[in-house]
């Protein structure tokens, strides 16, 4: 796990590339059920300051500058289970820093690499996983037992050589409201990472409007991709 400990702060969308192969491609996390299942969706979230090459981003729960103390409700350790209202982040950082936190958006049973909807087998949203990785508890419980001091490593997990190798999307992130704050389009970079697109995510007309007008995808493999056409042109 020291890929979580060594944020790069010269090329961060590098870095969320490297952290999101590793965390799609080749970890399987046992849940509460004590089954083993695989992220099909997570979405990164970092401010990072100390004056070269800094990472602003007003939308998260972190914040690390000079002279600023972290909030004691976050872990002060990397790689740990970070609990907060919108779901669970596992925390990285630099220099034994933590500035920013993964987090986990949709999951599926590992054995299930079909890519297609699975409702007995698929875990869309993050406050639903949540209470799936955890078991289901109150948010209370978890912020007190996950939250604060040194944190709770991510236990439980198996980084295996490969899983397979699905194709990894990326788009902006779900659901931000634009802030007066966010002077570098924070907000429309491509921090949200997917796989089997065929599965349950959240906007997918936003998503294809997304792929399509970055050309990551063609208009006409939409439904190689999703399953069916979203976007229609004429």
């Amino acid at each position: 796990m020291n890929l979580l400990r060594s944020f790069n702060q010269e090329n961060p969308e590098s870095y969320f590339d490297q952290v999101s192969n590793l965390l799609l491609k080749n970890f399987v996390f046992r849940f509460s059920d004590r089954k083993n299942y695989r992220l099909t969706e997570i979405e990164f979230y970092c401010f990072y300051i100390n004056g070269t090459n800094d990472h602003p981003d007003p939308y998260t729960y972190y914040e690390f500058s000079p002279g600023k103390n972290i909030s004691p409700s976050i872990p002060k350790n990397c790689g740990c289970w970070y609990v907060h209202p919108s779901g669970v982040d596992i925390t990285f950082g630099k220099d034994g820093i933590v500035c920013g936190g993964v987090l986990l958006r949709a999951a599926t049973l590992a054995d299930n690499i079909e890519n297609k909807i699975d409702k007995a087998k698929d875990i869309p949203g993050p406050l639903l996983l949540r209470n799936s990785l955890f078991g289901d508890t109150t948010y209370a419980f978890l912020k007190e037992k996950f939250n604060g001091t040194e944190g709770i490593s991510i236990i439980e997990y198996i980084e295996e050589e490969t899983i397979d190798t699905p194709i990894i999307y990326k788009s902006s992130r779900f659901g931000l409201i634009h802030k007066d704050t966010d002077r570098n389009d924070y907000d429309n970079r491509p921090y949200r990472h997917f796989t089997f697109m065929k599965k349950t995510h959240k906007d997918k007309e936003g998503i294809a409007k997304y792929l399509l007008c970055n050309e990551d995808i063609k208009p006409c493999n939409q439904k190689n991709v999703f399953g069916y056409t979203i976007v229609k042109y004429n």
